[in-house]
């Protein structure tokens, strides 16, 4: 994780006239910089492999992580795809599967947000302030949800046995929002 924020004031040009002063003085400079790991993802089989009693048995278990074959899709041509739906098995019979608990993590993100301010002294007691805000500067996807239910299917006479069911698994399928901008004037008295 890594989080930094930085403020830069301009200087007023008292020594210029006026109207220059009041053009070119008294600017303000922000950034944010947000850049963070992934959330941990709880990948889950959606089949009851180790043959607990009860309507609910299958929704928390989970697979076998298949050794060597990479978890996350970074390179593949869909960028939406984000897990790799080869890196996990179905247990066998009786058995609970052994990916860990929060082991896969989600993606991480990347944001940055910036604004500037333009403030004017009017007499000695009111204050205007503009201000431009940019939220997610520079349009970053950020993603937010992955599918994570393999939904696997465990009848053993049909021919899709052992394999994962859900088409959407692994799929980012929502992001943290787009650039935002906005303005504001602020009068102070």
């Amino acid at each position: 994780m890594f989080v930094a924020n930085a403020v830069y004031v301009l200087p007023a040009f008292k020594e210029l006239n006026d109207v220059a002063s009041g053009i070119l003085g008294d600017w303000q400079l922000n950034v944010i910089a947000s850049l963070l790991g992934g959330t941990p993802l709880d990948v889950t089989s959606g089949a009851n492999a180790a043959g607990l009693a009860g309507s609910f048995a299958n929704l928390g278990q989970r697979p076998d992580l298949v050794p060597g074959v990479p978890v996350y899709l970074h390179k593949s041509g869909d960028r939406a795809r984000y897990l790799n739906p080869s890196a996990f098995a179905l247990p066998d019979a009786g058995q609970f599967g052994n990916l860990g608990r929060g082991a896969i993590r989600g993606p991480g993100i990347k944001n940055f947000d910036l604004s500037v301010v333009k403030n004017w002294l009017i007499h000695d007691h009111y204050r205007i302030q503009f201000r431009a805000e940019m939220f997610n500067a520079f349009n970053h996807p950020n993603f937010k949800a992955v599918d994570t239910n393999l939904s696997f299917d465990n009848i053993t006479a049909d021919d899709n046995f052992g394999k994962p069911l859900n088409p959407t698994f692994g799929v980012l399928n929502s992001t943290r929002g787009p650039r935002e901008v906005q303005f504001g004037l602020k009068f102070s008295f």
